[in-house]
């Protein structure tokens, strides 16, 4: 994903260490402005990056870059004839300053900045021209950033005294649009964190660049990036499908959550062990934000103002950096005058409760039990000290293994189990909310719904997949589309997709909003559907092996007996994993009676649909053919002839100009090609049979499938 944002507003990609607790009570200060600057325009001034012990302060003030301190005030590093100077990182103690000076039409510059050198360019990649730095380790001894080529192309960097700036590559399968760009570097200088090909990166010497994924259910046209890395490195953040996102090794990409008031949160700083994280918001007003774990997004103009301090007239835009312990936050804004200017705040983290999974109770099952899951399991904890808590609202069919505790940093479990009273209980739904308390401070208060559905009796459901094919290469998610239908006349109870035995992935699934495809649910958590109901699915599938196989997805109930019939080509999911990126056709057929129908009227009748595949993989040659018969099953020698060609914008056959049995194009990546496919009744009489009587229109690259679509046969 390329940089949405200019080098002064990537300062906030400043690195923190762990470093002795500020203390300091809330308080806010503007930064001013460098004297002689205007008061407005270009010479209003901007907080950029905070060092680790919070007391240095980097940032650009007019066209100067800035250093202040409390003592010596705003000092400018220095003036490059004809550049203006953007800082963007800071060491632990301030002793260094990296950035870039901008000059205009001329190519920019990484810089350096010491008191005993100044402000020193740190050259260039081979054949790079424009370069800027956006992040220093904790000595200032590497210095990280992006070189780009005149083709706009570019290239993340690691700079070192001795190496000068080496390029850290790119992530495999760019498809000749290779680019990468360095945001930020952890204290030891051994990670470096940034964006690739429109992917996450964390780059170390030993393992290269890794992608770090995509949230699950975003989207991912529009990409991931990582901006910020915590001072072992354990801990990146960034934005995934415009959703910010905290990353580890052991939890992978984790949503920081969405507010209505707060929308396309960036984060842009993150303190030393990754437990504060601050950044902007977009949306009708942007605001600077904090996140916790404990309380998760909020404004930190309301948080200074809710704890007295006096901000009248001020607006707070956006975060840039934040403190190794995550008290001293800087940013920009707007001054009583209307005028942008940087601004400092001392907000300190109190004591929080904390409670995972963010996962609510549903509990179902028929009457008299069992009910499945029986029991649920919740971590509570403490971040910044330790707090009294309470659990109350718990319903009398539910029990706990506690109700009241002190919460610290070491998590406690607390377990709640479907006991012997929701064995009486007749068919319905029963709610509760449970809260759990912070009695200290009320810091981090919490609520989880439990839900208990008890069936009337078994029910029966069946199941489609869209897309039905895919490909993907290995170690990188592929995603689709399900939906399960309750056909019977009862409530179908923990109604969930996995995979079958014996397929090297991983599986995740999840429910959406049938009207945007958009994720709402849980990840991995069982539903219930309504009898004569649908449900829809976001899927999402990551190989550790290379194969290709029509995967037959499991859609399982718990008071269905048997789980949803397995037909080939209709919820299944055609998957080829490959060891370099082959053209990925997303496909769908359309027909003219706009419900899945391809219509024949009598056996020696013609029927028509059209295709639309659109290639969102590599470029590469594509056979499309149409067969009665899915991948990997016996033929079905359907009395049918059936025919293709692809069309142009007007609907007229250009490939062949005759339709004829199949139809190669070569598709380059994002193009969408377009086919008719007639289907000739051979006299005889095709039943109406829409799970097993069908028409597909298979993609092929030389024989490998990359995508599918297909249409039932209704001859009437």
């Amino acid at each position: 994903m390329r940089s949405r944002l200019p080098f002064p507003v990537l300062a906030a990609f400043a690195i923190v260490i762990a470093s002795p607790a500020i203390s300091h009570a809330q308080s806010f200060q503007g930064l001013g402005s460098l004297p002689g600057s205007s008061p407005t325009g270009s010479g209003s001034s901007f907080a950029s990056a905070v060092s680790a012990d919070g007391l240095v302060v980097a940032g650009v003030s007019g066209t100067q870059a800035f250093r202040r301190t409390v003592s010596t005030g705003m000092v400018g590093l220095g003036v490059v004839p004809g550049a203006s100077s953007q800082p963007a990182g800071v060491n632990v103690d301030g002793s260094v300053i990296v950035g870039t000076n901008s000059f205009g039409a001329f190519p920019s510059q990484a810089f350096r900045w010491t008191a005993a050198n100044g402000i020193v360019n740190l050259g260039s990649l081979p054949g790079y021209l424009v370069n800027g730095a956006s992040g220093v380790n904790a000595d200032g001894s590497v210095v990280v950033g992006t070189s780009n080529a005149a083709d706009t192309s570019g290239q993340a960097f690691r700079w070192t005294a001795s190496s000068g700036m080496v390029g850290l590559g790119y992530l495999s399968g760019n498809n000749g649009n290779a680019w990468s760009t360095g945001r930020g570097v952890n204290a030891d200088g051994s990670v470096v964190v940034g964006g690739s090909i429109g992917q996450a990166f964390r780059w170390t010497p030993t393992s290269g660049m890794t992608g770090l994924g995509f949230l699950p259910g975003s989207n991912v046209e529009i990409g991931s990036e990582a901006f910020a890395v915590s001072a072992d490195g354990s801990v990146v953040v960034g934005q995934s499908g415009g959703e910010a996102f905290r990353w580890t090794a052991a939890t992978g990409m984790i949503d920081l959550g969405f507010s209505s008031a707060y929308v396309c949160f960036q984060p842009f700083g993150v303190n030393a062990d990754g437990s504060v994280i601050v950044g902007g918001s977009g949306g009708p007003a942007s605001r600077a934000i904090r996140w916790t774990a404990g309380n998760g997004i909020e404004s930190i103009q309301d948080l200074l103002t809710a704890s007295g301090v006096n901000l009248a007239g001020w607006q707070l835009t956006g975060a840039s950096g934040v403190s190794a312990d995550g008290t001293v936050i800087v940013g920009c804004g707007r001054n009583p005058a209307g005028n942008p200017e940087g601004w400092i705040a001392h907000l300190p983290v109190l004591p929080s409760l904390q409670v995972t999974p963010a996962t609510n109770i549903a509990a179902s099952g028929n009457p008299g039990g069992p009910f499945f899951p029986s029991s649920f399991n919740y971590s509570v904890s403490s971040i910044s000290g330790n707090v009294d808590f309470s659990i109350s609202g718990v319903p009398s069919w539910l029990i706990a293994s506690m109700t009241s505790g002190t919460a610290t940093a070491s998590p406690a479990t607390v377990t709640f189990s479907v006991n012997a009273n929701g064995n009486s209980l007749q068919p319905g739904t029963y709610n509760a909310t449970i809260n759990f308390t912070n009695t200290t401070n009320g810091q981090g208060n919490r609520t989880r719904t439990a839900t208990l559905t008890i069936a009337a009796g078994a029910t029966s459901i069946v199941a489609a997949v869209a897309p039905n094919a895919r490909t993907t290469t290995l170690g990188n998610v592929v995603t689709g589309f399900a939906t399960i239908i309750n056909t019977g006349t009862v409530l179908a109870t923990a109604c969930a997709l996995a995979l079958p035995d014996g397929v090297p992935a991983t599986f995740l699934y999840q429910t959406t909003d049938p009207a945007t495809n958009l994720p709402i649910g849980t990840p991995n958590v069982p539903v219930t559907i309504a009898a004569g109901q649908a449900q829809t699915f976001y899927f999402a599938i990551m190989p550790s092996a290379i194969f290709s196989q029509d995967i037959a997805l499991l859609f399982q109930c718990s008071n269905t007996p048997n789980p949803a019939p397995s037909i080939a080509g209709l919820d299944t999911f055609l998957l080829t994993v490959n060891s370099t990126p082959i053209p990925d056709m997303l496909s769908i057929a359309e027909t003219f009676t706009h419900d899945g129908n391809l219509v024949i009227n009598g056996a020696n009748g013609i029927g028509m649909m059209a295709v639309a595949s659109i290639d969102i993989g590599a470029a590469g040659t594509v056979v499309f053919m149409p067969t009665d018969t899915p991948v990997g099953q016996l033929p079905r020698n359907l009395p049918l002839s059936l025919f293709i060609c692809q069309t142009d914008s007007s609907g007229t056959c250009i490939n062949p100009t005759t339709p004829g049995a199949s139809s190669m194009v070569t598709a380059a990546n994002n193009q969408t090609v377009f086919f008719s496919v007639v289907a000739v009744g051979q006299g005889v009489k095709v039943p109406y049979d829409p799970g097993n009587n069908r028409i597909f229109i298979l993609a092929k690259q030389s024989g490998t499938p990359v995508g599918e679509a297909s249409a039932a046969v209704k001859m009437q």
